[in-house]
């Protein structure tokens, strides 16, 4: 990359090595970052069983799965039948098995194998299969930013590292931990798209589509949306300007829809009685009231989502420093129409409750798809890292302005008026200093060496 005289280069990861060394560097920092970030619970001797529906739903529905499975395998050695279990009457005064414990365990590819743990180290795994979702998400992560074009490795791991550890995830750690799982899967299911865009075979679809239906069916049907309306608006950018593309274009859907449907029929034995219990629930079949708007107070407190944190109705949108100037740069720039596009339907998701309760699957208002939102914003830090590693005293003065805005709305907003709120506002002005400072050190040192 080339600014007047003065060469910048960034280290690629075009070989097979580059990639090895980015993830054995991404390990490192994922497990120190990790470890700074939970070190209370480390140091206090705590796990992160919630003493709400931690300890209630979600530990015991692990402990009763692995039980559940080490009865099947006992049947199989030592009777040599395959017996799985349908019904269980201690559970309430009798329930099926599967339709009560998918949404926990069944079908979870991180609950599977605590069929290997024993009971009283049943909390240790609990911990560390919160700690490999996180980890994979930031890989799969990589993965999908490699696939899609993104050349700078400190870039991409600055993304990784604000997806991994963004409210939404820091929240659920230690509340619901299969909420973790769609971080994992949607990298997955885009780079299928990305994949299937470059010509590719359709296996990585396949599979990412099998794995979010066998999971989880209330987070398969938004990661359904998402994938949709990622790949609808990566159409209409890339393929609507002649008629060539544009047959193109629809050549590719099919191909998306094909791979799809084969990985739903692949989960179909797990996913078609989890949809009859599901239509059948009293919680989504009821129909709460609809309104144009939410209350007033709740965009007094978007501020407060975006930058600090979750709002209500599960909005939670904090993320790492760097990404405010990352998108406010971005939006500096010409380019970008693609990221620009997905970035603006995301904040007008949040601004109407007709779009949370249509990814809540259209029964009440919730903004439970807000990790998608995170995956954006660590995409669009990961892009624009170059661009800040070279930013002009334009950019800086861009950044400064559009802070300063920020700080204006909240001092105006009461309930976005919050010590959180401006420090991390001052956190973020702290960043666009520190860039400046360096923009200006590298380039005098490149002239002195010219």
């Amino acid at each position: 990359m080339h600014m007047g005289s003065i060469k910048i280069t960034y280290a690629p990861i075009d070989t097979k090595k580059g990639k090895r060394q980015y993830y054995l560097s991404y390990s490192l920092v994922f497990a120190v970052a990790a470890m700074i970030v939970y070190c209370w619970y480390f140091a206090a001797g705590r796990t992160f069983i919630w003493n709400g529906d931690g300890w209630v739903q979600h530990f015991k529905a692990l402990v009763y799965y692995a039980r559940y499975l080490r009865a099947i395998i006992l049947e199989l050695v030592s009777s040599h039948r395959l017996v799985i279990p349908e019904w269980d009457f201690c559970i309430g005064e009798g329930s099926d098995i599967l339709q009560t414990f998918h949404y926990y365990v069944i079908g979870d590819p991180f609950a599977f194998f605590s069929v290997l743990v024993p009971v009283r180290f049943m909390h240790l795994y609990y911990d560390g299969m919160i700690l490999l979702r996180l980890f994979l998400a930031g890989v799969m992560f990589s993965i999908l930013c490699f696939e899609s074009g993104c050349r700078s490795r400190y870039g991409v791991l600055a993304g990784s590292l604000s997806y991994v550890f963004c409210f939404w995830a820091v929240f659920n750690t230690a509340r619901h931990p299969f909420f973790l799982n769609p971080m994992v899967y949607l990298p997955m299911l885009l780079i299928g798209v990305e994949r299937i865009f470059r010509g590719r075979r359709l296996y990585f679809m396949i599979a990412a589509v099998f794995l979010s239906a066998v999971s989880n069916l209330y987070f398969f049907y938004m990661l359904v949306m998402v994938t949709v309306i990622y790949t609808a608006l990566r159409l209409a950018v890339f393929y609507r300007k002649t008629p060539a593309l544009r047959k193109e274009g629809l050549r590719l859907f099919l191909r998306i829809v094909f791979a799809s449907v084969v990985g739903v029929g692949l989960a179909a034995v797990i996913l078609l009685p989890s949809c009859y219990m599901v239509l059948h629930d009293a919680r989504f079949s009821s129909s709460p009231a609809m309104h144009l708007f939410y209350p007033f107070y709740y965009y007094c407190r978007l501020p407060s989502a975006l930058f600090s944190q979750g709002n209500e109705y599960w909005t939670c949108m904090g993320y790492a420093a760097p990404v405010f100037p990352a998108v406010a740069l971005l939006f500096c720039r010409k380019r970008y129409g693609f990221l620009k596009a997905l970035f603006l339907s995301g904040i007008l998701m949040f601004l109407f409750p007709v779009f949370g309760w249509a990814m809540n699957g259209f029964s009440y208002t919730t903004n439970r798809w807000s990790w998608a939102f995170a995956l954006l914003c660590a995409y669009i830090l990961a892009v624009a890292w170059p661009l800040l590693m070279t930013a002009g005293i334009k950019d800086s003065r861009a950044m400064a302005v559009c802070l300063m805005v920020c700080f204006a709305v909240c001092i105006l907003l009461e309930p976005s008026r919050t010590v959180m709120n401006f420090s991390a506002l001052c956190l973020i002005l702290l960043v666009v200093v520190l860039l400046r400072l360096f923009c200006e050190a590298r380039a005098s040192h490149c002239l002195r060496i010219i």
